[in-house]
Parts: C-alpha cells; structure tokens; sequence
C-alpha cells in the first residue's frame, strides 16, 4: 500500500512479484527469491505433491485405529491448509511457520491435551495422552525426542539425526507402515499378554499338583518344555499380521467405493 501511494498509485515491478507471490502462498506454494547484487532479479513457487498413500493412510489412522492427527509443519499457511483439507485433518489440527523449538513445545502441549481437545487449550489440561512424532528431516529431531514415540521415515534424504533419535525407524518412506506399525503393535503387546499368563498358569498347575503329591519329574519337564512350544507357536500368529491387515484394508476400499465387488 505504501509503495503504490509513493508511486502515483502504481505498483513497482517488485511489488507486483510480491503480490505474486502473496497469491501463489494463498494457492498452497511455497514461495521463494533469487537475488543478485542485493536486488531481486526473480521469484519462484514450489508445490509439495502428496503421496498416493497419504489420503488413506490418514483416514485408517483416524477411523480404524481412533488416532487424531495434528500437523506440525515450517511451511506457510496456505500450503499446510491445502494438505490438511485434502487429507481430511481438522484446521485446528493444523500448525504451520514453526521452528524446530516450536514444534518441541507442540509436543510438549500435546502431551497434556485430552483427546477432542483444540492445541490452544493444552495449557489447560492436565490428562496426559501418548503422543507419537512421525519426521524425517533435521528440523524434526528434537520433537522426535520429545514425543512418548519417536518414529523416523528411513527414507533416501531422510536426516541422520531424526532416525538416531527415533524410537522407530520405517526403512522406507511408505505411509501405509504407519498402520501396520500400530496394527502390529497392538498385536505383540497382546501376544505377549498371552504367552505370560500360559506360562505362569502351566507352571502354577505343575507347583499345585506338587504340593498334592501328584507331581513327578517327567511332569515337570512335560510342562516346562510343552508351555515353550506353546508360547512359540502363539507368537507365529503375529507373522500373518501384514497379511490380515492387507487384507482388511481391501475390503474397507472396496467398501467406501461402492462395495460393487464385496
């Protein structure tokens, strides 16, 4: 505005490139300068394309697994709306122009957000929730630190410094591990649930029968070796896991399409 009133009401040539690349940011780019001998000779506008997994992999997050997902990024605020609306995140989920701190400091709030929560309320809340950091650059690190789970996208070009700080390392930059990586946690932890409590009740059975006198060594053994084979076998279960999940998420597309072929 100052420009146009010191110029009978015209915008200068740089002017018009900052109004430029006003719009371009309002379209979801990133914008940026070139500049020679201190004066901007050109300006130019990059646009992140999301992946093809990116849609599903949120909505399995949110509908399947019940996860809300927030948006922690350095980018302008037209570029993170545009991928937040077309991923389908909530815009109060949706936090842009942040440094490395400040996405630490949004870790730290939203480990002390109850779910259904807005960010902005953190401060007034004292539940806790687990917070997991999904990055892969340097400017993620620290808030990978600073999450309950640190997961790293092990990916060509991913940080060094992200994927030593990580909890969990993606060996490649598929989204869609995301859910198997939740699916499958939930899994072991309750296999392991399993396996503890038939060990325990096997070896309970065998110290009861012994105080009745009914316990010989041969039995002993039997059950020792016996809730082994078990306890191995049940965990075998989880190797069908990628394949379950696979398999559920087909049907769930299949669905949301029309289920003409369900």
């Amino acid at each position: 505005q100052d420009a146009k009133e010191g110029n009978g009401g015209k915008l200068l040539p740089g002017d018009r490139w900052l109004a430029k690349t006003e719009e371009w940011e309002t379209q979801g780019g990133t914008t940026g300068w070139i500049i020679l001998n201190g004066r901007p000779i050109a300006c130019y506008s990059v646009i992140d394309t999301l992946r093809s997994e990116a849609m599903d992999t949120v909505e399995d997050l949110q509908k399947a697994h019940g996860i809300r997902v927030v948006i922690l990024t350095g980018d302008n605020e037209g570029a993170s709306r545009r991928v937040a609306d077309t991923v389908g995140i909530e815009a109060d989920d949706v936090h842009f122009g942040l440094l490395p701190r400040g996405k630490t400091e949004s870790i730290k709030q939203l480990r002390n957000v109850v779910v259904g929560d807005s960010l902005h309320d953190a401060k007034k809340k004292k539940r806790s929730i687990v917070v997991a950091m999904v990055g892969d650059g340097v400017n993620d690190a620290p808030a990978i630190a600073a999450a309950d789970v640190g997961i790293s996208m092990g990916c060509a070009g991913a940080a060094a410094s992200a994927m030593e700080t990580a909890d969990v390392v993606l060996m490649d930059g598929d989204l869609k591990k995301l859910s198997f990586l939740i699916h499958l946690s939930a899994r072991v932890h309750s296999t392991i649930v399993e396996n503890v409590t038939l060990a325990v009740v096997m070896k309970a059975m065998v110290v009861v029968m012994t105080f009745l006198g009914w316990a010989w060594l041969w039995l002993a053994v039997v059950a020792d070796v016996g809730s082994m084979l078990l306890v191995t076998i049940n965990s075998t279960r989880l190797l069908q896991s990628k394949q379950k999940l696979q398999f559920r998420k087909e049907i769930l597309r299949q669905i949301r399409d029309g289920g003409e072929n369900v």
